[in-house]
């Protein structure tokens, strides 16, 4: 009977990953399919699945009188510049939270937590009127800056649950050994949030990546990234859809590379003081 019941749990479990597996893939399959159609194949009116392969619309984007390598550069500055500074200093900010008692500790995590709550529409403004005060406006500074907004909470709240189920005992014992506070930061406490950190900074990329308002909104010609350029697929009067899907596949290529790369330290990390 407990053999039955668990085949039948397993194979009832596996429908529904492969149920959920189908309904996120599929979008990504038919554009990364479309992406491959001829325009005449595109706007068939019935769907083609079987069809002739062509490479033009990749090339176009590549090699063609308006290449789109120069909005992949300002995107990988921006993400590392972003990562850089939000892992920095949110892991900072976060082991000051996680060790040191302070009365309004909570005041200060809800105020991150509402930093996340807020619209990104009613920052934008502000930030554009600020910025140009400022003059930072298409700057590198600027976008990081105003991406960090969002993407630091992001990093205080996940990294400061990560280093609350390191126990206090190793860091208490290497300062007894005579490190300072910083040694053991460095030795003890670093190394042991490699995980979460690893999974932090994969959604910090996630989000600083497909950003789409601030980036809309601070960027200009110089600094303009691949979520602004997309759009720019769009024609006046006819979408080119093969330039738009072939377009958004290779957007996405980054950052699933960059998953499977941390993909162990990924399921460390969602996993990390689940059990104990």
């Amino acid at each position: 009977m407990g053999k039955r019941f668990f085949k039948s749990s397993y194979v009832f479990h596996s429908f529904i990953v492969a149920f959920i597996l189908i309904i996120v893939l599929i979008p990504i399959l038919w554009t990364f399919l479309s992406s491959l159609k001829q325009r005449v194949d595109v706007f068939s009116e019935i769907p083609i699945i079987l069809f002739k392969p062509t490479f033009n619309n990749y090339g176009n984007l590549i090699f063609g009188d308006h290449p789109v390598y120069p909005y992949f550069i300002n995107s990988f500055i921006v993400t590392g510049g972003v990562v850089l500074l939000g892992s920095t200093v949110g892991l900072m900010t976060s082991y000051g939270l996680a060790r040191f008692r302070i009365k309004i500790e909570k005041h200060v995590l809800f105020f991150f937590l509402s930093l996340r709550m807020a619209p990104p529409i009613a920052v934008a403004l502000p930030l554009f009127m600020m910025f140009s005060q400022l003059r930072l406006i298409d700057t590198y500074i600027g976008v990081i800056f105003a991406h960090s907004t969002f993407i630091f909470p992001f990093v205080v709240w996940m990294m400061t649950s990560y280093i609350r189920e390191i126990p206090y005992d190793l860091e208490e014992a290497a300062l007894i050994d005579g490190c300072s506070r910083f040694v053991a930061f460095r030795k003890i406490i670093l190394p042991l949030t490699i995980p979460g950190l690893a999974t932090t900074i994969l959604f910090a990329v996630l989000l600083s990546w497909t950003e789409f308002l601030f980036s809309l909104v601070i960027t200009g010609s110089n600094t303009k990234t691949v979520t602004v350029a997309i759009t720019e697929s769009w024609g006046g009067i006819v979408v080119d859809w093969g330039m738009l899907t072939s377009f958004s596949i290779i957007a996405m290529a980054p950052v699933i590379i960059i998953a499977f790369v941390l993909q162990r330290h990924l399921i460390r990390g969602l996993t990390f003081g689940a059990l104990k």
